[in-house]
């Protein structure tokens, strides 16, 4: 009998629900000797082969000590309720914000490939 290999994979709770779930069956058909263990969470762990083996993450794939390959692009976009009465990106500064700060902030990116200025905004960090 073949001695099983454990592999830890660290991801977001987004990635691992959304991407890698899908794709268990198939990695479990296609290799029956690894167990695979899903670390979800939004805090980087240590690539220590204890902690976690490998990871998924956001970013631009520059961390010092790893080896990274990009997977695929994410986009961001903002998103409101109509309620608001929003019309133009220059508005968004008159509401707070909620966003993901993880790798960001993205809105000041998206805000730049729209030609505006960053400019001060309630709730922007």
């Amino acid at each position: 009998m073949p001695i099983r290999q454990t592999v830890t994979l660290s991801t977001t709770p987004a990635v691992a629900v959304r991407w890698l779930l899908p794709w268990v069956c198939m990695l479990r058909d296609s290799h029956p000797d690894i167990d695979l263990r899903i670390h979800a969470s939004h805090e980087p762990v240590p690539l220590d082969g204890v902690t976690a083996d490998i990871a998924i993450r956001y970013g631009d794939g520059r961390w010092p000590g790893l080896v990274a390959e990009k997977l695929f692009d994410n986009t961001f976009i903002p998103t409101c309720s109509p309620h608001l009465g929003l019309h133009e990106v220059a508005q968004l500064p008159l509401h707070p914000l909620i966003h993901f700060s993880s790798q960001g902030p993205y809105h000041h990116h998206w805000i730049g490939r729209r030609g505006r200025k960053r400019q001060k905004c309630r709730g922007w960090t």
